[in-house]
């Protein structure tokens, strides 16, 4: 290879995830290449916060909220909260909510609407007011139809005109504001929506599917119905893999990440590859999602439908790349929080996942778990995880010592 200098002549350090021809870097683990361009540092580890040892049940986290000055997390089991006021890295600082009742399942979600901390379960949806729960405020307060049992109700809300919340529901997509009531769009039977965004007017939908065809990506608009009243999706945009695993809107622009490995964003007419994760062009398989076997739980596909998050110019992606088969691809695509900056292009491997403080970090994990920018002075983020081994539960950044490396494009021995 010819000589190169890191970074290059454009003050840019680039992970090349295709080949060892083009870019400074071929891997990474635990690095930040977007704390000051062109020069690498170390990223802070994820350390384990909460897990069943201080009683967390069941382990993994199902998602995450802020509501009335607390942090929340729902688990499978639990609901725990913490005061924005104190350190979430401090298990301490964690309290378990008893009032809350409801029984959460891997369907489980939690947004912020109307004044309340909605919480979906396996046929409903509970409301919080900071002093009562609700278990059936979906199917009896607001006179919602009764949601389908083991599939994810993965929840958004748009605030666009009338703060109005979305829900999935198998191959529905419902919508309630109190304005307008109840509508639902029903997709084609053999898709299920798996997670759902919003730009300045539009909803994006991402789907699975088990048939082996390829996943869409449906448009929606609030109120728009056929011309017998039926609501509708204004358009379906086919993207190349079986399944959508999370959808970010950045700039009015909807990003996906798919099971393929590759990141796209909508270009007017579809989605086009922007990124991709080293495993993309190859022939390995990630868990939960083969032919056939789409995995309609929540924590069993790769990215957890609320796993990509963004933070000024980045998506941070909580990704698992337990693989089926075993090659050097595995290492080269390591579990953790993976970060892509969109002004450089760049994809690299962000943070890794340490049950102790003298963990070096996970290289793959057994669930996958969503994950929330916190940007305060504590932490950037939390994250659910559950590393392979080992007990799940919430992460966080920690102070201490990191660990990290990168391997760079080769170099002629000559020019060194």
């Amino acid at each position: 290879m010819s000589t190169f200098t890191i970074p290059n002549s454009n003050g840019q350090t680039r992970q090349n995830n295709r080949s060892d021809t083009f870019g400074e870097l071929v891997e990474t683990f635990n690095i930040n290449l977007n704390k000051k361009f062109g020069k690498i540092h170390a990223s802070k580890q994820m350390l384990k916060v909460l897990d069943e040892t201080d009683d967390l049940e069941d382990e993994i986290v199902s998602a995450f909220a802020i509501y009335e000055s607390n942090y929340y997390i729902v688990t499978t089991g639990d609901t725990w909260k913490c005061s924005v006021t104190s350190d979430p890295t401090d298990s301490t600082n964690w309290s378990k909510v008893t009032a809350i009742t409801v029984g959460e399942d891997f369907e489980t979600d939690a947004v912020v609407f109307g004044g309340l901390l909605l919480i979906s379960t396996s046929t409903d949806i509970a409301s919080w007011n900071n002093s009562a729960d609700d278990a059936d405020w979906w199917t009896a307060v607001v006179s919602g139809s009764a949601l389908t049992n083991n599939y994810p109700h993965m929840m958004h809300v748009h605030r666009g005109g009338a703060e109005t919340l979305f829900v999935t529901d198998q191959n529905k997509v419902r919508y309630y504001n109190a304005d307008a009531g109840h509508s639902t769009v029903t997709l084609q039977t053999d898709f299920v929506a798996s997670c759902v965004n919003s730009g300045v007017n539009a909803i994006w939908v991402g789907t699975y599917t088990e048939s082996g065809a390829n996943a869409y990506v449906y448009e929606i608009y609030t109120g728009e119905t056929t011309e017998n009243g039926t609501p509708k999706a204004r358009n379906a945009y086919k993207v190349e893999g079986r399944a959508v695993l999370a959808i970010e809107v950045v700039d009015n622009i909807p990003y996906i990440v798919t099971e393929k490995g590759n990141i796209q964003a909508f270009n007017g007419a579809g989605f086009s590859t922007v990124a991709s994760f080293p495993f993309a062009n190859s022939d390995e398989v990630l868990s939960g999602v083969r032919a056939g076997q789409v995995q309609d739980s929540s924590k069993a596909r790769p990215v957890h439908p609320k796993g990509m998050q963004l933070h000024n110019d980045s998506l941070y992606i909580n990704i698992n790349t337990d693989l089926y088969n075993t090659t050097d691809l595995a290492d080269k695509s390591p579990s953790g929080i993976w970060e892509f900056n969109k002004t450089t292009g760049q994809l690299n491997h962000r943070y890794a996942f340490a049950n102790t403080a003298t963990d070096y970090g996970a290289l793959s994990g057994d669930e996958s778990a969503p994950l929330m920018i916190v940007d305060g002075a504590e932490t950037l983020l939390m994250a659910g995880f559950t590393t392979k081994d080992a007990t799940g539960g919430m992460f966080a950044e920690s102070t201490g010592t990191p660990k990290s490396f990168f391997v760079t494009s080769e170099i002629d021995s000559g020019t060194v």
